[in-house]
């Protein structure tokens, strides 16, 4: 299944041009409009002002071509650089809303391969987009001491976990289960579940970036992990995949953990 989608991104860059300049003469000669300037103090290049450059809502085709369209004209401005404080957060939804309500945010963790992409990008030890993996291998290590335990109870506890965490945070309790270690709603995960408890939902992908990653030798790897990241939430909204998502709960177990737990 392949729904149509809408997309923003926020574009984390340093310069010695104002920010407002450069959205100024970006609008003027590339005709895109609705950019806003966001301060974050998370970005630190050394330049004399640092932020982000923050896109519209667009279509997703339409968004991915605005993209290259951005990066090309940054990529001739000799003073706009990219280091590893900065990044391209990508922010997606689906066109249409009941679709956004039925995102499996379970799945979303599990078939998004963040991991592969920090790696690609050098971000693995980035505090601002650390991967969730781990939280979801720490959920189930308690549960598979177990001798009795199967791979679909322990895909089952995660579920439960995940959803409670949703909906603590829709109700405004983020950080307050009573659950045990491990959260998975976290502003600073490289995939950001939290925007799913807003008015109109979306999921933000924080894993793309690091330094000169606006350069041309780094943009097949951009829209590559662009479009892994759109094949991924729209598995979240399909059952066809709980085959796949029964493997990677196993590969998540520590050797001694697979000898212990039964393969149903």
């Amino acid at each position: 299944m392949i729904a149509h989608k809408k997309v923003g991104f926020e574009l984390e860059i340093g310069s010695d041009t104002s920010l407002k300049t450069l959205r100024n003469k970006m609008r003027r000669d590339l005709g895109i409009t609705g950019l806003q300037i966001h301060v974050d103090y998370s970005v630190d290049t050394g330049k004399k002002y640092n932020g982000e450059l923050v896109t519209p809502v667009w279509n997703y085709g339409h968004g991915c071509q605005n993209l290259r369209r951005m990066l090309k004209w940054l990529r001739k401005r000799n003073d706009v650089v990219t280091d590893n404080t900065t990044g391209l957060h990508v922010n997606l939804s689906f066109t249409k809303k009941v679709y956004n309500k039925s995102i499996d945010p379970s799945t979303v963790l599990l078939m998004t391969d963040d991991v592969k992409w920090l790696k690609k990008f050098n971000r693995t030890d980035n505090a601002y987009c650390m991967t969730p993996k781990g939280e979801l291998s720490y959920c189930m290590k308690d549960l598979s001491r177990r001798r009795d335990v199967t791979i679909e109870q322990l895909k089952s506890y995660m579920y439960q976990r995940v959803l409670i965490e949703q909906i603590e945070a829709d109700d405004g309790m983020e950080g307050e289960s009573d659950m045990g270690q491990g959260h998975f709603f976290d502003k600073y995960f490289s995939i950001n579940l939290l925007p799913l408890s807003m008015k109109k939902p979306y999921i933000e992908y924080r894993f793309i970036g690091g330094a000169g990653w606006h350069r041309e030798n780094k943009e097949v790897d951009v829209f590559n992990a662009i479009d892994h990241i759109a094949a991924s939430l729209d598995k979240s909204i399909s059952t066809r995949y709980e085959g796949v998502k029964t493997k990677y709960v196993r590969n998540m177990l520590t050797p001694a953990q697979k000898k212990r737990i039964k393969n149903k």
